[in-house]
């Protein structure tokens, strides 16, 4: 008896609530505003809608008014969808929430809050007017629970929530975005530059076309950054050091990307992930974290920074295949920072600060100036077009292929050339060298020559019509080029204006003239 009481009650209230349920439905309905050029349509009023009523949960709305008419709200609203293909003005103290769908055809001026449901789509363009000028402007603030299509060339707000997905066709998006852990925010705009002002990410940023550029703000990274916009820049246009890109999270650059340039100060303890041969530019660096690569891959510096923000932290790892500095990059190496897998480094005009040893058998084109505390050596190919090293070290050459188009080597930096060292010297200022290898003085060359000076043990050969050796010391009784080897002498004109001690062997050409404007002194 008990148990079939209970189950009649159970039914009742079944019933009930479908009646309930049927009964709530019933009073969903669409409301179309009744448009009044040049004045306000207030919200509230059920004469501004057709039919008369005032739109709530579970309502349709639909706004085509001219733009000079502006809508005033009093309080926070819930529709189920609000669809607007023309209006001027939103203005309102309280929310505007969208549980299902928004579709937006029209600049329009937002003085509320807006709120994408988390269950709602939505839909804003400029589709009705010049795309190239009109935008859409949030006074306040806009949260995407949802998803959330942008597209016109110009929109701005305070703040942006996103915590479902946003995406971004068109041009500017001039806001304090915030992506929470649960939001992806798409960047996807192939005709505008984007135009980002403050972008903090806990979430998900996919950069997957067009150009994005920033003049102030920052971007502050602790989610992912995935990048698949290809042959893109992201450039700033205001003083470099106003904006900061900073990158505790993972930044993911698509294997399809030949090239990116990411033309900011990127300040990196979190990790860059090149996934295949992409040369990735930057314009500064300050990196604590790990960029890893592929073969194939290189990292540039392009030296906007003009010294400041350049720096590989001890703890960092720089695993790419080649490094490329430009002029006039100021880049400060510290000591446990790991270069260890360069194969190719270019370091062109500009400063070294090194506190590192740079890998022995990697080819190297130096145009910088290196000044470094730690001893190197090199066994591969190395060039030295305009560049020094300069410090109280030992610089170690044991490779056979040594160019040297112009360089010099620092007052108190030892210089040795082993046996296995072959040089092609053409201009080249030193203090201290000792070549137990092979020399060989290109045409119209130059060798400037400090205290103590160059001894040759191994071989040194000229050629060509003329060769200038310049010896500088205060000491008329130091001996600045010995010769304790075997020195190959095969040029009509040369100009030895040096202090020469030779206890090794001279081997002249029979047309060949040795002109010593310093001192001779022959031992053997």
């Amino acid at each position: 008896m008990k148990k079939l009481l209970v189950r009649k009650i159970w039914y009742t209230l079944k019933v009930l609530f479908f009646v309930l349920s049927m009964h709530h439905f019933s009073f969903a309905a669409s409301y179309t505003c009744n448009c009044v050029a040049n004045s306000n349509v207030n919200w509230s009023d059920p004469s501004s809608w057709q039919p008369n009523g005032v739109p709530g949960i579970g309502d349709d709305v639909l706004i085509n008014c001219p733009q000079s008419t502006f809508v005033s709200t009093s309080g926070d609203i819930t529709v189920k969808s609000l669809t607007i293909t023309k209006l001027g003005y939103i203005f309102g103290p309280g929310v505007m929430t969208v549980t299902e769908r928004l579709d937006t055809k029209f600049p329009l001026f937002w003085q509320m809050k807006l709120v994408i449901g988390p269950n709602a789509t939505g839909l804003m363009t400029n589709d009705f007017v010049n795309e190239d000028s009109s935008q859409i402007v949030f006074y306040t603030d806009l949260v995407v629970n949802g998803s959330l299509i942008l597209k016109s060339n110009g929109f701005s707000a305070y703040t942006v929530t996103v915590n479902g997905t946003l995406t971004q066709k068109e041009g500017a998006i001039r806001a304090n975005v915030v992506v929470n852990t649960t939001g992806t925010l798409n960047l996807d705009s192939p005709v505008y530059a984007m135009d980002l002002h403050t972008l903090s990410n806990k979430g998900i940023v996919n950069w997957k076309n067009g150009q994005l550029s920033v003049g102030s703000g920052g971007f502050d990274n602790e989610g992912t950054f995935n990048i698949d916009a290809l042959d893109q820049t992201f450039s700033y246009g205001g003083f470099f050091s106003g904006y900061e890109f900073i990158n505790s999270g993972v930044i993911n650059i698509s294997p399809t990307i030949n090239s990116i340039n990411l033309n900011v100060n990127l300040i990196n303890s979190g990790f860059i992930n090149l996934n295949g041969p992409t040369k990735l530019k930057l314009g500064g660096i300050n990196h604590s974290g790990s960029i890893i690569a592929p073969v194939g891959s290189s990292l540039e510096l392009s030296g906007f920074t003009s010294g400041t923000g350049n720096e590989f932290n001890s703890g960092s790892l720089v695993n790419v295949s080649s490094l490329k500095t430009m002029d006039p990059t100021i880049l400060k190496i510290s000591q446990g920072a790991d270069l260890s897998n360069i194969g190719n480094f270019n370091l062109g005009r500009g400063s070294i600060l090194l506190d590192v040893a740079l890998p022995h058998a990697a080819t190297y084109v130096l145009s910088a100036n290196i000044q470094t505390n730690i001893n190197q050596t090199f066994v591969g190919n190395f060039n030295l077009e305009g560049g020094s090293i300069d410090g109280d070290v030992t610089i170690q050459f044991n490779t056979p292929n040594f160019v040297i188009g112009s360089g010099y080597f620092g007052g108190s930096t030892k210089v040795r050339f082993s046996s296995t060292t072959i040089a092609d010297v053409k201009n080249l200022g030193i203090s201290d060298l000792v070549n137990d290898g092979i020399i060989n003085f290109r045409e119209f060359g130059g060798f400037s020559i400090g205290i103590p000076g160059l001894t040759n043990i191994g071989t040194i050969n000229t050629e060509g019509d003329a060769l200038a050796l310049y010896g500088y010391s205060n000491n008329s009784e130091i001996s600045l080029f010995k010769n304790l080897g075997i020195l190959n002498y095969n040029t009509k004109k040369a100009q030895f204006s040096i202090r020469l001690e030779n206890v090794g062997t001279i081997n002249m050409g029979i047309n060949d003239t040795l002109a010593i404007s310093g001192e001779l002194i022959q031992k053997e």
